[in-house]
């Protein structure tokens, strides 16, 4: 497999998921080779990629299906910490509940199959913003929408809907904790949402009706 090595570790960039492997190593100068040195097997499991989004009730960490893999194992640290495991799963996703907003995490996820783990090189990160507790209201111009201030946000972004619609973003950066829609038409039937936002990523968002 390979020769004239000179470090004491190698990685076989071209072993296939899910295969069982078994190595051996054996030294080498001017006057021969040793005898071989044989590993114990070894399945090559794949990390998973995972990706995170905040949730009404939490941060939720998704990941592809990896072949070979038993369960998952999730980890989490915060900046300044250590890995934590925080769960073994045989699905695809978890949702991290405790957490607290402004606090940025980041997470990482196992492959699992008997004692034999995947790498653990990959890991992504989220600022865990909490959604926004919204109220709407008819106002001398238009629609009044007011909000509950969310730690860890830069601004805000306002959705709206009309029954059987679709969401439309309405306003972006908005930094304070209201915002009035003139252009609510007098008669209709409006849904508001408020997302926060920070560090690039958006909230989760529940509806109210005005």
């Amino acid at each position: 497999l390979k020769t004239g090595l000179t470090a004491l570790s190698y990685t076989d960039t071209t072993a296939e998921n899910a295969t069982t492997y078994q190595y051996a190593v054996r030294a080498y100068n001017a006057t021969g080779n040793s005898a071989y040195a044989s590993s114990d097997q070894i399945m090559r499991l794949e990390q998973p990629k995972a990706t995170v989004a905040n949730k009404t009730n939490g941060i939720r960490i998704t990941w592809n299906e990896v072949e070979g893999a038993e369960s998952y194992r999730v980890y989490r640290k915060v900046s300044g910490g250590s890995w934590k495991r925080l769960s073994t799963e045989t699905d695809t996703a978890y949702l991290d509940t405790s957490v607290e907003s402004g606090v940025t995490y980041s997470y990482r996820v196992r492959a699992k199959n008997g004692d034999i783990l995947s790498s653990n090189k990959l890991s992504v990160s989220i600022l865990r913003l909490s959604g926004p507790v919204a109220i709407a209201a008819n106002g001398k111009t238009g629609v009044l929408i007011q909000w509950n201030a969310v730690e860890g946000a830069e601004s805000y972004r306002i959705l709206r809907k009309v029954p059987d619609g679709s969401w439309k973003t309405i306003a972006t950066d908005i930094t304070e904790l209201k915002y009035t829609d003139t252009a609510a038409k007098s008669g209709k039937t409006y849904y508001y949402a408020v997302r926060a936002y920070g560090d690039g990523v958006l909230s989760s968002y529940t509806a109210t009706e005005a």
